[in-house]
């Protein structure tokens, strides 16, 4: 009778531990939960957690996805999977600019040269499967997400996120810049940096400053709005020595303002750029619009009248 029950027991066992979820699941499980919980879930987690090292994430892109991964349960890793060699191509077409705007250098020859498939990656040291660890990690995750898709779209790339139609967003950035190039164009006496620019589907638009390679932009987001002094010339040196210089009046620069900014001269990248961001405004809500409008209207003539003549008489 013992003997029978023991031998029950120890098949209960053997099915819990057949059916219980692997490692991997449970931090997938977990940061499924935690996206959900900072309204994550209508874009990078729409699928399900699964059992593998990876998880998946589609964003509606012409012949890619993104996925981030742990190897071995002591990295954490973003990709771009691309599906066939042309489309790696596109994209490393756009490499600088990319890794402009996502803030910092991708590997770009992590897959073998000679796969059809290609792979782009980011990765660094993590503890995966630490509990106390894992909010930090699925931070990471988040954010690498906001900049990958934010620096894939400033590159032209068309995406779909949050389940809605690619034609709704486009829209809706168009719609903006109708809207808000009104202003700019006021701004700046209807002259100058952003006379010939018409409204746009990306979620930037650039007005000349009279510099080759050094412009004006403005950016509308979902959830922030950035106008920017770009140096971006094919030539990195240019760039990195442009931005010292100005650097060097960045006191002046911030006391004529009345506000600090942000300077980021991209050390491993090849621009560089000088910024202003205002956050918890987007362009999907109309209500923010005014804002957001007034803001590039009043920032990016500032910027021009304040920062473009240091960098003209450098």
């Amino acid at each position: 009778m013992n003997e029978k029950r023991g031998s029950r027991m120890d098949e209960v066992e053997w099915v819990k531990t057949i059916v219980a979820p692997s490692i991997e699941k449970r931090l997938w499980n977990a940061f499924v939960k935690y996206a959900g919980e900072h309204g994550r879930s209508s874009d990078i987690t729409k699928q399900k957690a699964s059992g593998r090292t990876y998880y998946h994430v589609h964003i509606g892109a012409n012949g890619y996805h993104l996925f981030f991964s742990i190897p071995y349960g002591k990295r954490i890793k973003m990709g771009i999977y691309t599906y066939n060699v042309d489309t790696y191509n596109r994209l490393k077409e756009s490499k600088d600019q990319i890794e402009a705007e996502f803030g910092e250098s991708l590997n770009w020859e992590y897959s073998k040269p000679t796969g059809t498939t290609r792979s782009i990656v980011v990765e660094e040291k993590a503890d995966d499967f630490n509990p106390a660890e894992q909010p930090k990690i699925f931070d990471w995750i988040i954010d690498h997400f906001d900049r990958i898709t934010l620096a894939l779209s400033m590159a032209g790339e068309h995406l779909s996120l949050s389940g809605e139609s690619s034609g709704t967003r486009f829209e809706i950035r168009k719609r903006y810049w109708t809207y808000a190039l009104v202003q700019i164009h006021e701004a700046h006496d209807n002259l100058g940096s952003f006379s010939n620019v018409n409204p746009s589907t990306d979620n930037w638009i650039n007005g000349f400053i009279g510099i080759g390679g050094f412009y004006l932009c403005c950016v509308a987001n979902f959830d922030s709005a950035r106008t920017e002094v770009v140096f971006g010339r094919a030539e990195k040196s240019e760039n990195k020595a442009a931005f010292d210089a100005l650097y060097q009046h960045k006191d002046e620069i911030e006391t004529k303002l009345g506000t600090e900014l942000q300077w980021n001269r991209g050390d491993d990248i090849k621009s560089s750029k000088v910024f202003i961001q205002i956050d918890i405004v987007g362009i999907e809500n109309e209500r923010n619009w005014p804002q957001m409008a007034k803001f590039h209207a009043d920032w990016s003539k500032k910027f021009y009248d304040v920062i473009v003549p240091y960098i003209a008489a450098a």
